[in-house]
């Protein structure tokens, strides 16, 4: 769970064959009845809009066919609500996580198995602003502060004055590698907002890509609601940074492992003393701008970039490598002084390539 916690408001989860409702707080999610019945809905008290969460959008009509609703505990103490159906076109499980100490923080995962049907011919946003008493499209009045840019973070953060709510929508895209692959999709338009809708945006191009017979992830998205407009920027970016931080607990991660640091260093300095990373000019050894360089010149940057890391590394370890080639950096940065400016010139040493005149010199 979330390693802050952001209130002790209790959950409650009650379930039964045909639906379930979630008391969390000021906030409520449940099956939507009559015409929201293909609807999970979400409330924010007496809110005049209310969010209806509908797979592949309002025509697709994908949770009318739901056939077990299933509540129970899930790993790391969040509570869950598991919806499984079957549909003309594919068997799905849609599972809600709800977490004990933040409340209005839903992440929903639906996973799909196609059985060779036409898939819905144009799948929608997954979000919707709907009235809550009739379950018609309705106005958000919503008010962006972070939209997504394509190839930046897939999230969408703003404030909703007919839900009286901020609402930030994440889009886990490390869990929906199988469907990239699968489908040759590019995420750099999820998450999406089109009108009173927002979410994963597809196509029934997508859909028709999928492999027959394989649970693949579709949505493994974040819904994150907190009460009220910010007062001010401070306040907005708060609530910001403690939402991200949230979900960042929850998102997948690269398994990482620790590195050799010592290793990697000692290997380093070897090849610091390779010939193809230097260069000898008037009897003088330079480090090369780039490995394997063949121009007989070098430059200052490098000769500082080297002896900085190998001074660094020599105070702190007393490594006498380390110490040789910080001294060598040392002796030959005076050589790419040029007096005529009294500046350091980039390309060099002087004696090789000359003056390079001011586009390239600092104090």
């Amino acid at each position: 769970v979330p390693a802050i916690a952001r209130s002790d408001a209790p959950l409650t989860v009650e379930a039964s064959g045909e639906g379930f409702t979630v008391r969390h707080g000021p906030f409520t999610i449940a099956r939507g009845e009559g015409a929201l019945a293909d609807a999970i809905v979400v409330r924010h008290g007496d809110a005049a809009a209310a969010l209806a969460l509908r797979p592949l959008g309002a025509e697709s009509s994908l949770l009318a066919s739901v056939s077990t609703i299933d509540a129970r505990a899930g790993e790391e103490g969040a509570q869950l609500v598991v919806l499984a159906g079957e549909s003309d076109w594919a068997r799905y499980e849609l599972t809600l996580f709800l977490y004990p100490a933040q409340p209005g923080l839903l992440r929903y995962r639906l996973l799909v198995e196609p059985g060779g049907g036409a898939p819905p011919p144009s799948p929608g946003l997954e979000w919707q602003s709907i009235d809550p008493a009739t379950g018609a499209e309705a106005p958000s009045n919503f008010t962006p502060y972070a939209e997504r840019s394509p190839f930046a973070a897939p999230m969408l953060f703003g404030y909703s004055e007919t839900l009286e709510a901020t609402l930030l929508l994440w889009q886990d895209l490390t869990r929906l590698n199988p469907f990239i692959e699968a489908t040759r999709y590019s995420p750099a338009s999820t998450v999406g907002r089109r009108g009173r809708t927002m979410g994963h945006t597809l196509t029934a191009n997508d859909l028709r890509r999928l492999p027959a017979g394989e649970a693949i992830t579709l949505y493994d998205g974040y819904l994150y609601l907190a009460e009220g407009e910010p007062q001010d920027e401070t306040a907005l970016f708060l609530r910001y940074l403690r939402g991200v931080a949230d979900i960042y607990d929850l998102i997948a991660k690269p398994a990482t492992e620790s590195a050799d640091w010592a290793a990697l260093a000692d290997h380093t300095l070897r090849d610091l003393d390779d010939p193809d990373t230097w260069v000898e000019l008037e009897g003088k050894r330079y480090w090369r701008a780039y490995v394997s360089d063949t121009r007989q010149s070098a430059e200052a940057i490098t000769q500082l970039d080297v002896g900085l890391g190998a001074a660094r590394y020599a105070a702190a370890t007393g490594d006498a490598q380390a110490q040789k080639i910080a001294d060598l950096a040392e002796a030959t940065l005076p050589d790419f002084y040029n007096p005529q400016f009294g500046l350091v010139q980039n390309s060099g040493p002087l004696s090789i390539t000359g003056n390079q005149g001011r586009g390239d010199t600092w104090d």
